[in-house]
Parts: structure tokens; C-alpha cells; sequence
């Protein structure tokens, strides 16, 4: 069985929480690269879904043929 994304996401959660104490960074410091990284993120979704999307639209394409 793979592991449960609930599980991941929570490992995950556990593992930047960890690093962002371990940094010792100012908090205005660390607000400011998550927007950033979450800036990244809305991009490589957006990227993922039109990969996505094309590939069903193919394959969609390929059935009705």
C-alpha cells in the first residue's frame, strides 16, 4: 500500500515547520520566501493542469478514432 497523501501532507507539514525553527530566520524573512515559493507553486499547478489536460484531451481523441 502506498502511503496515504494525509500522511504525507502531515510529514510534510512536520518537516517545514522543523526548518523553519531550525533556521532561526526573522518570521518577516520567512513570510517572504513562502510567498514566494507559493508564487512557484500557483505556477507549476497551473503547468500540471494544461499537461494534463492535454494529455486527456488526447486521449480522448485517440478512443473516438
Amino acid at each position: 500500500m502506498d502511503k496515504p497523501v494525509t500522511i504525507i501532507r502531515e510529514e510534510l507539514r512536520q518537516a517545514i515547520t522543523q526548518a523553519v525553527n531550525d533556521s532561526n530566520l526573522p518570521a518577516f524573512v520567512v513570510a517572504d520566501m513562502f510567498e514566494k515559493f507559493l508564487a512557484e507553486l500557483k505556477q507549476l499547478e497551473r503547468q500540471q493542469y494544461q499537461s494534463d489536460l492535454e494529455a486527456y484531451n488526447q486521449s480522448q481523441e485517440e478512443v473516438s478514432e
